[in-house]
């Protein structure tokens, strides 16, 4: 009995099934929405309101996706012997979402409903067997690209379209016509123009062929979206009264001969990206500025920056790479992310005072800045903001700065000292020891006593913290130099206090390689004698101007240096930036915060914790009595 139960309940289960060619020929793709494939390849959609489903999930999809590996891919068979070629939408249906029939390129013919109000972006890009489109009446919305690639010569504009913005028929590169019904009152075509009724708002140009000249009249204010997209043009004149270019009017185009005008106004996205033949750019009255209008224009050298503008768009000029000045001016608050990313000949910055906001990775990758001057008003630095300037040697933090991002100075190689001007900021980081900047050197932090960062040295485990901002910042802050000092005019001073080395004290009076005393810090001279005596070995490399200096055993007579002149209270010294090698450890002389020095042909090492104590291993102790006392191991 129980196996007679099993037996009928799988016939009925089986019953219940709908046959293979049904299931393959038929489905749903939203639930008031059914689809079914004749055997003729006709495609009918029925239903009520929009299409939503995702055009990825349907076995037309599947069928062209995989038709290029292996003829189906896992398609039903019966689309493959009967492809769709002949779409029919039934009336009831609202919308066609976004490519929904991208590629279906065995379609032929398309019959739409006059309930059609939207057909989404791309919906039958590259349907390249369609060669006549009759758009409903009704029909208001046309996204981008929406027939791209489609050999369609004319059609017909619907006459409730009252919005049209020209990526309506971007990718449509066979387009000749656009009629006009009496109905729509708000365009016109001309001489293969699409404008509106004023002429003013220029939509679609049809080009007969490449490499054609382009003359704008002088009615015209607004460029639409995608009217001049990937075109190659001999000439291009554009009208003194242009105030606006629509979002990728120009991108990726190629023009032989042109000039921005200095009337535009407002550059949406990306309007002129990828446009190699831009060397100059006036943008002086622009008042709104879209993500990327430049980007990647690598021969654009030359822009004139809006007077009054508030944001600097996202990647507004990433990869300019032959871009070498911006003068960033009043009234601009934002710049936005990755603007300037990947300027690598960008030399000089001015950024105006009122600047808030210097958005995630704004200057990344811009390896020729020298400096920048940060304003006071300042109040946000992005994550990697500055990541990869390896030309900055100083940078100094406004005390209206908030919060620095991650990894804010990443990989800046030369910078060698950060002056922290106010109070506490936020030091953001992703993980335990990710730090804001890559410390793999050296690097001088100033910070006011209490403003909190001192505690982030988990941040900067490498840095070297020196409480109290310095009275002068550096001209590097600027742009100009990176030292305190100018660099020929070091002055270094004999010490004030008693010094003794193992217990003798040193007499500076005639000594021919005196004790100096630089920024409150006592210098050892790396002379022969002096060394040993202190149990230290040292090799000068003349090919490779190198020294190298390394703990030793070996302990030498103390030698007093005697010379035959009374030294004076202080001496022009210069800054050592020869290589150098302590206990087989490379120095990066140009990042140490107490700069080696250089008198009378010796070098001079700065008597610091680092190296008095943890390098050389000597014992180091200073009282106002006794004055500073070295000794070292005997």
């Amino acid at each position: 009995m129980k196996k007679f139960f099993i037996l009928i309940t799988a016939l009925l289960i089986f019953v219940a099934m709908p046959s293979a060619a049904e299931d393959m020929n038929s489905g749903v793709l939203n639930n008031n929405i059914v689809w079914n494939l004749s055997e003729n390849g006709t495609l009918t959609i029925s239903g009520s309101g929009e299409i939503k489903c995702d055009a990825v999930f349907t076995p037309w999809y599947r069928y062209y996706a995989g038709h290029v590996l292996s003829a189906g891919g896992d398609a039903p068979p019966s689309l493959i012997d009967a492809p769709v070629r002949e779409v029919v939408i039934e009336e009831g249906i609202t919308s066609i979402p976004d490519g929904l029939f991208r590629n279906c390129s065995d379609i032929t013919a398309v019959k739409l409903p006059k309930s059609l109000r939207k057909i989404g972006g791309t919906a039958f890009s590259g349907c390249s067997s369609l060669a006549e489109l009759n758009l409903p009446d009704n029909l208001e919305e046309i996204g981008t690209g929406a027939f791209a690639y489609c050999p369609v010569k004319e059609i017909i504009l619907p006459s409730a379209m009252s919005s049209v913005t020209g990526r309506e028929f971007s990718g449509m590169n066979l387009l000749e016509r656009i009629i006009v019904p009496k109905e729509n009152e708000n365009y016109v075509f001309e001489n293969g123009i699409l404008y509106d009724k004023d002429k003013t708002r220029l939509y679609f140009w049809h080009m007969s062929g490449e490499n054609e000249d382009v003359f704008i009249g002088d009615s015209v204010k607004h460029i639409g979206e995608y009217v001049f997209h990937y075109k190659k043009i001999n000439r291009l004149v554009l009208p003194p009264t242009l105030e606006s270019v629509g979002a990728y009017a120009f991108a990726e185009s190629e023009v032989g001969e042109s000039q921005l005008p200095s009337s535009v106004k407002f550059l949406a996205d990306s309007s002129f990206a990828y446009c190699n033949w831009i060397t100059y750019a006036d943008i002086s009255n622009a008042e709104g500025m879209g993500a990327e209008v430049f980007s990647g224009d690598a021969n654009l050298k030359t822009v004139i920056m809006p007077k009054n503008i508030k944001i600097i768009g996202n990647y507004a000029f990433s990869g300019c790479s032959m871009l070498e000045a911006a003068v960033i001016n009043t009234g601009t608050e934002c710049i936005g992310k990755n603007a300037f990313k990947g300027c690598a000949g960008l030399k000089s910055v001015t950024l105006p005072e009122g600047l808030i906001t210097i958005d995630d990775g704004a200057f990344d990758g811009c390896v020729s800045l020298p400096g920048i001057k940060l304003p006071e008003t300042l109040e946000y630095i992005g994550r990697f903001a500055f990541q990869f300037c390896t030309n900055i040697k100083t940078l100094v933090i406004p005390k209206n700065v908030q919060s620095i991002g991650a990894m804010a100075f990443c990989a800046c190689d030369s910078l060698t000292s950060l002056v922290l001007c106010g109070a506490a900021v936020e030091l953001e980081y992703a993980e335990s020891n990710r730090r804001i900047m890559d410390a793999r050197y050296t690097l001088n932090i100033y910070y006011n006593k209490g403003s909190g960062w001192e505690k982030g040295k988990e941040i900067y485990p490498d840095g070297n913290w020196i409480e109290g901002i310095p009275n002068s910042f550096p001209e590097e802050a600027n742009g100009n130099h990176s030292n305190y000092e100018d660099e020929n005019g070091i002055t270094a001073y004999l010490p004030v206090c008693r010094v003794t080395l193992n217990n003798v004290e040193i007499d500076n009076t005639y000594r021919e390689y005196p004790f100096l005393q630089y920024r409150n810090i006592v210098y050892f001279p790396m002379t022969y004698f002096d060394c040993r005596f202190l149990g230290l070995e040292t090799f000068w490399d003349n090919d490779n101007r190198k020294l190298s200096i390394g703990k030793s055993s070996v302990h030498g007579e103390y030698c007093p240096y005697t010379g035959s002149e009374k030294n004076e209270e202080s001496y022009t010294v210069e800054k050592y930036y020869n290589s150098a090698e302590v206990n087989g450890k490379d120095i990066i002389t140009a990042n140490e915060p107490y700069a080696l020095l250089k008198f009378r042909d010796v070098i001079y090492f700065p008597l610091t914790w680092k190296y008095a104590v943890e390098e050389f291993g000597w014992q180091y102790s200073y009282d106002d009595e006794n004055g500073l006392g070295v000794t070292s191991e005997s």
